[in-house]
């Protein structure tokens, strides 16, 4: 039920996707302005050494040589990681620094726009409240700046399990053949991971929202309150990661990424509704789903 009702309040709340698409475009916009000027030197190393050249060749040979994609994305890689390592004497304080502003550009990015969807999720279900996104995004700016930073830090050894087995997954994968048959290994194992991650932190904006202000003790008091449901969390978990998954990709593939400014944001709407619904469920509270539905958990 949890899996169903998440679905059903981001139904009853799809407003609040253009309110997020907007901002992930805005903010994403200054991500990606510093992180661009961070990178510059690196952008030149790599354009003086032709790097771009072979990513065009890549692209062109997707629709001219296509048996030969996972041996060209492998060498893609293996060029690119070669280029990195020569020049680490003299751009290495670059390399790190476009990490730290990208890692924490795009967590700040996402918490705060999960942190506002949150709020407003939560009024509306707790009474039936109306209250405004940039109102909530605003007014807890703080506590938003506290979850991303704290989940940032947290999910450091997730995004590197994760980035792990990509780099691994590409490396290994030198035919078409072995390509297919890694692929299901490594998107379970990728998926698992990424469901364990939600099921974490599904109850800690919840936590924060109603009124623990440390977002270390909101995380602990949120995986505490999860443990006594998780593994019914966990198996609605790995149903919301497939879902924002297969959507997000077919929708992309399908309308050349066009489709991707409403899935996107969607899928953060339905991220806050999971884990609001989860806090809701664990702490056995009623909640609207809908102006007129009220889901009875007493």
């Amino acid at each position: 039920m949890t899996y169903k009702n998440s679905i059903k309040i981001m139904y009853s709340n799809f407003s609040l996707c253009w309110k997020q698409l907007v901002w992930l475009v805005l903010s994403g916009l200054v991500v990606f302005a510093l992180a661009g000027l961070v990178a510059m030197p690196i952008i030149d190393m790599l354009s003086k050494e032709g790097f771009f050249d072979l990513v065009k060749d890549f692209f062109e040979g997707i629709y001219v040589r296509p048996r030969k994609i996972p041996t060209s994305f492998a060498d893609l890689i293996k060029r690119f990681g070669d280029l990195i390592k020569s020049h680490s004497n003299t751009l290495l304080d670059n390399y790190i620094l476009l990490i730290v502003v990208i890692w924490l550009g795009v967590s700040v990015m996402r918490g705060l726009g999960l942190f506002a969807c949150s709020g407003v999720l939560s009024a509306k279900m707790s009474s039936n409240a109306q209250i405004g996104y940039t109102n909530r995004l605003v007014s807890t700016l703080g506590k938003g700046l506290g979850y991303s930073l704290t989940h940032a830090l947290i999910t450091l050894p997730f995004l590197s399990a994760i980035i792990g087995l990509v780099v691994v997954y590409a490396l290994l994968s030198k035919t078409i053949l072995l390509a297919f048959v890694l692929l299901p290994v490594f998107s379970v194992l990728i998926y698992l991971i990424w469901s364990i991650k939600i099921v974490l932190f599904s109850c800690m904006i919840a936590e924060m929202i109603n009124g623990i202000t440390n977002p270390f003790v909101a995380f602990a008091k949120g995986v505490k309150l999860v443990s006594t449901r998780f593994w019914r969390t966990f198996s609605n978990a790995i149903c919301v990661v497939l879902t924002i998954s297969v959507v997000n990709f077919f929708v992309g593939v399908f309308t050349l990424g066009a489709g991707l400014l409403v899935t996107i944001p969607a899928s953060s709407v339905f991220l806050a509704a999971f884990g609001m619904v989860t806090y809701y469920s664990a702490c056995n509270k009623n909640f609207y789903i809908s102006e007129l539905i009220v889901v009875n958990l007493k």
